[in-house]
């Protein structure tokens, strides 16, 4: 069985903001979040809706004890704001609230490492056709699958 103090540290520390800020956000002291977190205390029902009302999560999955920790992703509800029309996975969100707990410098850095290694498996993936391609022996009438091949890296 897991905590809820567990779940609300986790899904705290996926949104990227420290005690003071989480704990502000719901309208509770420090001191109270940190009770909660390690399990000395639970949240109040107002606490409850304010965390499902400021960070859209999932009051069912967060009291089900037997609501694996693991998958504290799927608590957060999709939002229904015209700019997140795209459906993200659990992994993208944790990816998304990881970045957005760094500094405006280091995600352009990460922004360019990201665009690096999307590069280098672009590469990889169009020499790696090319090779496969040259590979074959195609005849003359068969040139325009060759160049369509080709065209698709």
């Amino acid at each position: 069985m897991v905590n809820i103090g567990d779940k609300i540290k986790k899904i705290r520390l996926m949104v990227g903001l420290n005690q003071k800020q989480f704990s502000s956000k719901l309208g509770i002291s420090q001191g109270r979040l940190s009770e909660i977190e390690k399990g000395k205390n639970y949240p109040s029902f107002e606490t409850l809706v304010s965390l499902k009302d400021n960070f859209n999560i999932s009051l069912d999955l967060l009291l089900d004890p037997n609501y694996p920790i693991s998958d504290i992703c799927d608590l957060i509800l999709p939002s229904s704001t015209e700019h997140d029309s795209v459906n993200l996975t659990s992994e993208e969100l944790y990816i998304l609230n990881l970045l957005r707990q760094l500094s405006y410098t280091d995600r352009i850095k990460m922004e360019g490492r990201i665009e690096d290694i999307i590069k280098d498996y672009s590469l990889n993936n169009t020499s790696t056709l090319k090779k496969l391609n040259s590979s074959f022996s195609l005849s003359d009438t068969n040139h325009d699958e060759e160049n369509a091949i080709l065209d698709l890296t």
